[in-house]
């Protein structure tokens, strides 16, 4: 049985941040999961499986996306009851380990503009959550409700940092995101 660290750390909070956006749990093997379209992000999130002294793999699968469209989904994955255990306790996050949290966060559920970052979910609950860690930080924010995202579906909600190219700059200087970063 492999035994993580889960004492506070960069890797454990940036691992909580992008579980909680596109991460899966498999209750059958302990598994921690994440698939992205993303290979740096998938590859990040494997080094920090890793970092937490787990075993990771990752692999590469072809998928048919909602338009049709041929895609390739990069997965990363490691099995430990321990890790498992403690996503599911959904812990809060140390004001020293928020930035990391939303690197991980961001990588998963964020965008960029020219002049604006935005996080979307339909758990508007998370994103409240969210948005106290970016006031945390320095940045204003506003969360702007928006159309159904489908037929029986949560609305969608978005959650926009405030202040233009600067502020955007200086967030994403401020969480370094593997993708998705500063120009």
């Amino acid at each position: 049985m492999q035994h993580p660290k889960l004492s506070p750390s960069s890797s454990l909070y940036y691992i909580y941040g992008a579980f909680l956006g596109d991460g899966t749990l498999d209750r059958s093997k302990w598994g921690v999961k994440l698939g992205v379209t993303s290979k740096e992000f998938a590859e990040s999130f494997k080094c920090h499986l890793e970092k937490l002294g787990l075993r990771a793999f990752s692999w590469i699968q072809t998928q048919t996306n909602a338009c049709g469209k041929k895609i390739s989904v990069y997965y990363a994955l490691a099995n430990s009851i321990m890790l498992f255990t403690w996503l599911q306790s959904h812990p809060e996050v140390p004001e020293n380990y928020i930035a990391d949290f939303l690197k991980g966060f961001y990588e998963a559920e964020g965008s960029r503009s020219r002049d604006q970052v935005m996080f979307r979910n339909t758990d508007l609950q998370l994103l409240n959550w969210i948005r106290r860690m970016v006031r945390a930080l320095g940045y204003s924010v506003n969360i702007i409700p928006m159309k159904q995202n489908g037929f029986g579906s949560k609305p969608l909600c978005s959650l926009h940092l405030l202040g233009g190219r600067e502020e955007r700059t200086r967030f994403l200087r401020q969480i370094n995101p593997c993708i998705k970063g500063v120009d």
